[in-house]
């Protein structure tokens, strides 16, 4: 399996791996409208022997202010998908894995996502680095974040995720970016995965969750 960025012949074969792993096409949408506002840290694709897209994954910014006035662009997650005919073979972790090395080398401190909690944890992701977050997406455990730099919560004032005094987790893009399509959609797809302590699971996490 090849994991690599995706280009412009791959965009019919991203919306129907979306629209197949999901059965909606709310997450195909989300994934055009943030690649055509150029909201795009990581976009990669899983290719298979036979050279057909069966996997993908996309990491936009996201800003987050505190209230000392500082502020500091992460990567946000989401969506990762499967084709179901190629579950269960590791494609979603590997899409993951490889997206997180992306992000550190475009020198993002952290990563952010809205995911089942008993999955990410395995990547490294945790609740408790984001928890005195505010934001409009979820509250509950499901809410996670990985750290990207070492000792970022060490840290005192804007850089710290969860020690900063009640920072404000904002949307996709830089502050005044105008993606408010792509933020609109974004939200709307969050939301519905914030029931109280539960994540609605993608694809690959039903076919991962072990």
């Amino acid at each position: 399996m090849l994991i690599r960025l995706e280009t412009r012949g791959d965009y019919a074969a991203t919306r129907k791996v979306n629209l197949n792993a999901f059965g909606s096409p709310l997450e195909a949408t989300l994934v055009e409208r943030l690649r055509e506002d150029g909201l795009v840290i990581a976009l990669l694709v899983a290719v298979d022997d036979a050279g057909h897209v069966a996997g993908h994954i996309l990491f936009s910014p996201l800003t987050i202010l505190s209230t000392h006035g500082g502020q500091m662009q992460v990567a946000s997650f989401a969506p990762v998908s499967v084709l179901p005919s190629h579950q269960r073979r590791g494609i979603g972790s590997m899409l993951v894995e490889h997206g997180i090395d992306a992000c550190r080398r475009a020198q993002y401190p952290a990563v952010i996502l809205v995911g089942h909690p008993g999955y990410y944890p395995r990547f490294g992701f945790s609740h408790v680095l984001v928890a005195r977050l505010k934001n409009p997406f979820a509250a509950n455990e499901a809410f996670m974040g990985l750290e990207l730099v070492r000792g970022l919560c060490g840290h005192s004032g804007p850089r710290c995720l969860s020690r900063c005094v009640q920072p404000v987790l904002l949307t996709y893009g830089v502050v005044d970016s105008g993606s408010r399509r792509a933020t609109t959609v974004w939200r709307q797809w969050r939301l519905r995965l914030s029931s109280p302590f539960q994540a609605e699971m993608s694809g690959v996490e039903k076919a991962q969750l072990r």
